[in-house]
Formats: structure tokens, C-alpha cells, sequence
């Protein structure tokens, strides 16, 4: 499947395709079968190249394989996550390394598998990820419609912060519950917080309400 034809299955609502992402062509196949399997749409892709992300642009998951080198692996990951912020990325790992799956977790990864796990948790996980692409692309949909007749491209870090906004303002600014609603980890959403919007995350945690929250995160 070429690039154009996932640019326009990304655009008409192609959920259910992913990108599978692998150099051991074997065991790419493989898993392409397995998903083929469970009723999803697969294309599949080498991880070598400066240009994997433009050819996964419009799937709605993208399954990572690290490979025997996870530092390239890594390094994918993180082109994936800034190029493409609206695709989801599964890694999958031929061991079940703590380590490895802390850091694709720190890059922006959805979830971590092993490759010996079993059909029900990749099914599951495709899933998770599959709701999670739909709720960000629903977020930056309602920002382009705020910004109805604005040229400009609303930065990344500008949509973060109104998705996590509107989390604590549905959670009642409760993090965990906030953090579910953006389909990530509480440690990953604390990160978050602590790393950009500070004073949002000094608000939530003293106890301050969720207004005011919502105040310090908007404040540029």
C-alpha cells in the first residue's frame, strides 16, 4: 500500500490500519498475519530509512519492533512520536527488559509488549491504541474548529495543553482519573506536568481547585 493510499485512508477515517514496522521481514510478516487475523488492515514497512514516517502517515497504529539494535529503535520511536503525534505507537520487544519499556514509555510510546505475548493482549493493546488516535484526533479537530478561520498551525505543546485542560476539567482534577481520559500512564501525565506546565501540576497537587488548575495551565 503507498504512501498516498494510507494519506487517504487516514483522511476518510481508515480506522482498524496498521503500520507494522520491523526489519526481519519473517517476523513482520508474522505479525501483519496475526493482526490480518483479528479483522485489521495491515501495511508493513522497514525501520531503516529518514523516511518511515511518511510512509505510515495514515494508519492509526503504528507497531515498532526494536530490534536487536534498541538504540535505533529508540531513536525511531522519537521520529515517530514528533512526526507523526496522532498515530499511536505500540513497541514491541523481543524480551520483557524493564528498562526498555521505561524508556519507550519516556519517548511517548502507548504501550510496551513483548513479542511472546499472546493474541488477546496484542488485540487489546491494538485496541487501547486504536480509542487513544481517535480521542487525539477528536482533540485537535476541536481546536482547528476554535481556530475557524486562523491560518496558523496550532503548535503541538498549545494542543497538549488544552487536551490535559479539558481532562482535569472533566476529572474534576483528579490526575489519574485526567490521565486515563488521555489514555496515558499517571506517572507519564505527572511527567507532563512537571516538565511543561508547572504551575498547573503545583495547583493540582497542593489541593487548589480545578479553575484554577485550568488557569495556570492556559497561561502562556
Amino acid at each position: 500500500m503507498t504512501t498516498p493510499e494510507l494519506d487517504k485512508l487516514g483522511r476518510s477515517g481508515g480506522s482498524g490500519l496498521i503500520a507494522v514496522i520491523d526489519d526481519d521481514s519473517t517476523a513482520r510478516h508474522a505479525l501483519a498475519y496475526r493482526l490480518q487475523a483479528g479483522s485489521f488492515r495491515t501495511v508493513e514497512c522497514e525501520a531503516k530509512g529518514s523516511d518511515v514516517a511518511a510512509r505510515v502517515r495514515g494508519a492509526s497504529v503504528a507497531c515498532l519492533s526494536l530490534g536487536d539494535d534498541s538504540r535505533s529503535g529508540f531513536r525511531l520511536l522519537g521520529d515517530l512520536v514528533t512526526q507523526c503525534p496522532d498515530i499511536p505507537v505500540i513497541v514491541i520487544s523481543g524480551n520483557r527488559d524493564v528498562d526498555s519499556a521505561i524508556e519507550a514509555m519516556r519517548l511517548g510510546a502507548c504501550d510496551f509488549l513483548a513479542k511472546s505475548s499472546d493474541s488477546d493482549q496484542m488485540m487489546a493493546a491494538i485496541r487501547r491504541a486504536i480509542a487513544r488516535g481517535e480521542r487525539v484526533r477528536k482533540i485537535g479537530a476541536e481546536a482547528s474548529a476554535s481556530d475557524a478561520g486562523a491560518d496558523a498551525i496550532v503548535p503541538l505543546q498549545e494542543l497538549e495543553r488544552r487536551a490535559i485542560s479539558k481532562a482535569l476539567q472533566a476529572s474534576g482534577g483528579n490526575v489519574g482519573k485526567a490521565a486515563k481520559l488521555l489514555g496515558m500512564g499517571r506517572a507519564t501525565l505527572y511527567r507532563r506536568l512537571a516538565e511543561n506546565h508547572p504551575r498547573a501540576l503545583e495547583s493540582v497537587t497542593m489541593g487548589a481547585s480545578t479553575d484554577e488548575a485550568r488557569t495556570n495551565l492556559l497561561e502562556k
